[in-house]
């Protein structure tokens, strides 16, 4: 029993340690890989991922020390291999074979401009558009902040546009503080980059403009 036992221990050991080498490319390449906490490399990077299928294994893309996007990597089973490994029906399930071996990630990485004086929301529409761009959606703005993007653009002294609109009696909810039942046209969301707040305002006002394409 106690060399049936020893035999099983192995076994399982050696199905643990197993791992499978991975290439993880992306548009654009040469782009900072992290894995579990630790940089892997520019893009095309080859990394060792753990065979052991509980383990979630997330990918964070930065870049001049902004993340483009964080992932978890998503890998296939193939559940014949686990029936069939030697350590029979159970304990298998815990080893994930037939592993990805190669990943990629279309980045889409936003341009950003220069900082516009404030301007009303036509205004700012339009001097956005002058130089090739558009103004960000408020999810654009909500992951330019949370990827450390806006703290590279120093302490803003008012508000930005954003190009979602809040109206014909549809609210979209991004902040439970924004939550309302008051209705109204044409309103903006507007955002602060200095500590990631959405706002709402009539698009007569006149804010900061930062535009993307």
């Amino acid at each position: 029993m106690n060399q049936l036992a020893s035999f099983m221990l192995i076994i399982f050991v050696f199905f643990m340690s197993c791992s499978t080498t991975s290439k993880i490319s992306t548009s654009p390449s040469s782009v900072e890989t992290i894995h579990q906490g630790k940089s892997k490399g520019l893009t095309p990077v080859s990394i060792e991922l753990s065979n052991f299928i509980a383990e979630k294994h997330v990918i964070i893309f930065k870049k001049d020390d902004v993340i483009l996007k964080k992932v978890e990597l998503d890998r296939k089973v193939n559940w014949m291999t686990i029936i069939l490994s030697p350590l029979g029906l159970g304990i298998p399930l815990l080893w994930l074979s037939g592993s990805n071996d190669e990943y990629f990630f279309d980045l889409q990485i936003l341009n950003w401009s220069d900082q516009f004086e404030a301007k009303n929301f036509e205004s700012a529409d339009k001097k956005c558009n002058s130089i090739g761009y558009r103004l960000p959606t408020d999810l654009e703005m909500k992951f330019a902040y949370e990827s450390g993007l806006t703290r590279k653009w120093g302490i803003p002294t008012n508000l930005y546009w954003t190009s979602t609109r809040i109206a014909d009696g549809v609210y979209y909810k991004l902040d439970s503080a924004l939550a309302s039942n008051q209705f109204a046209q044409e309103l903006y969301y507007t955002f602060n980059a200095e500590n990631g707040v959405f706002g709402k305002s009539n698009p007569n006002n006149q804010y900061l403009i930062r535009c993307v394409k």
